[in-house]
């Protein structure tokens, strides 16, 4: 079964470590044995909490609902496994051609997010515009508290990992999380994807 190995390297001596090396069963000859290994991670060393990914689309897919005249949202597979995302899995939204500026969509989450823990939200996602901006916005189930933050996209037609610091929300029990994509821009047919939400620090 699937572990997690934690390696404190905090006593290495200071240098430009470029090249990762990894030893199954070492000090025995090899007998054929298959091994997997897989998210190699840089994690801080303050003894805080690891990071923590409530949604990755690898499992049962969350229902969504989509507004402001946009198509579906589904999960399909990885269409651009490169970079900062090689999972299986992910989400597509297409802004369809006149859609609204504020057109997006949501999923819900099957317990209030953990923000007595984590401040942030870190979400993988792929646009083909540069400068775009990426709204995330949570909700409580009566969508009566909500708080919202804005990222712009740094790259174009790549994943990357934009963090959105929930800090300064108001407390309350988040369940519903909502994105939007080029949010301020009416829909132009732009397809996006989005991956592993990750509460964080």
């Amino acid at each position: 079964q699937w572990e997690q190995l934690i390696y404190d390297f905090s006593g290495a001596p200071t240098a430009d470590y470029v090249r990762i090396v990894i030893f199954f069963d070492f000090g025995n000859n090899g007998d054929n044995s298959e091994y997997y290994y897989d998210e190699i991670e840089l994690v801080n060393d303050s003894g805080g909490p690891q990071p923590l990914v409530f949604q990755d689309f690898e499992g049962t897919a969350p229902a969504f609902t989509v507004f402001g005249n946009i198509a579906g949202i589904d999960v399909i597979a990885n269409p651009d496994a490169t970079g900062a995302n090689t999972t299986g899995n992910v989400a597509r939204l297409t802004k369809t051609s006149g859609a609204e500026i504020w057109a997006g969509g949501f999923f819900e989450t099957g317990s209030p997010l953990d923000f007595s823990t984590y401040s942030k939200i870190s979400v993988k996602t792929w646009s083909p515009k540069q400068g775009a901006v990426v709204k995330v916005k949570l909700e409580n189930q009566d969508a009566s508290v909500t708080h919202e933050i804005d990222v712009n996209t740094t790259v174009a037609n790549q994943w990357e990992e934009l963090v959105y610091d929930f800090s300064g929300a108001p407390t309350a029990d988040y369940v519903r999380v909502v994105i939007f994509f080029d949010f301020g821009n009416n829909g132009d047919d732009s397809v996006y994807y989005f991956d592993q939400y990750t509460l964080t620090n």
